[in-house]
């Protein structure tokens, strides 16, 4: 009767520690895909500031440009 017993309370604590290990994969993979989210955004605002950092400096060029070939006809 004692073994049994006993044998209660481990499959007891085993569905326990199971259902402990399940969550925290599940809460690990969550994590993980909010990190990828996360990481992804990131990578989208430094593209964009990327391109209107290059698009700035097109701009600034192309205005030296014309401001210079005024000043050479003048």
């Amino acid at each position: 009767r004692e073994l049994e017993t006993s044998l209660a309370a481990l499959n007891t604590e085993h569905c326990e520690l199971l259902k402990q290990m399940v969550m925290s994969k599940i809460e690990r993979e969550e994590i993980e895909t909010e990190l990828v989210r996360y990481k992804l955004l990131y990578a989208e605002v430094m593209h964009d500031h990327e391109d209107s950092m290059s698009s700035h400096r097109m701009s600034r060029a192309s205005s030296r440009g014309s401001s210079q070939s005024v000043i050479s006809r003048g």
